[in-house]
């Protein structure tokens, strides 16, 4: 079983970004969605994975929009 995690940090305030929408795609296709919970994390990405390759994509513009933050 291959699983993939991701934390995101919020460097500019020194905090866990939480709330943060990511994608894992495979190709063109959106595989699995999901947002950073409350320690910035998504523990488990897609379930399990079989090797590949994937993409993630953060939307950190909506993210610091969100803030009233310029991205």
């Amino acid at each position: 079983m291959t699983t993939l995690s991701t934390h995101v940090l919020d460097l500019e305030r020194g905090v866990a970004a939480v709330g943060v929408h990511v994608s894992l795609y495979q190709g063109d296709r959106v595989i699995a969605e999901a947002a950073t919970e409350a320690n910035g994390r998504i523990s488990d990405l897609g379930g399990d994975l079989q090797a590949g390759v994937y993409a993630i994509v953060f939307d950190v513009a909506a993210y610091l929009s969100a803030q009233g933050r310029e991205a």
